[in-house]
């Protein structure tokens, strides 16, 4: 599956990762799309409108970036996610 990350400068992170990683939904082909998708990521360091974050699982986006500084409305706790 791919996917694209918009950072908080606006640059767009291209990714290709198996479905099963990415979400415990059903993806598949048929659905609908484009579509929301949460991701598990550990929160680096914050800034007043951006926060530093790691993707879990070794998500790492097709040039090889694991870290990305992204708009804080782009980020939930995981219990505003249930």
């Amino acid at each position: 599956m791919e996917f694209i990350l918009t950072d908080a400068a606006g640059a767009e992170h291209t990714f290709q990762e198996k479905a099963a990683v990415l979400s415990q939904d059903e993806l598949s082909p048929s659905g609908a799309y484009p579509r929301e998708l949460w991701i598990e990521a550990e929160v680096l360091s914050e800034r007043s409108n951006s926060v530093v974050v790691r993707l879990a699982f070794s998500i790492e986006s097709l040039d090889g970036r694991t870290d990305f500084d992204v708009p804080v409305e782009l980020v939930r706790a995981s219990d505003e996610l249930a």
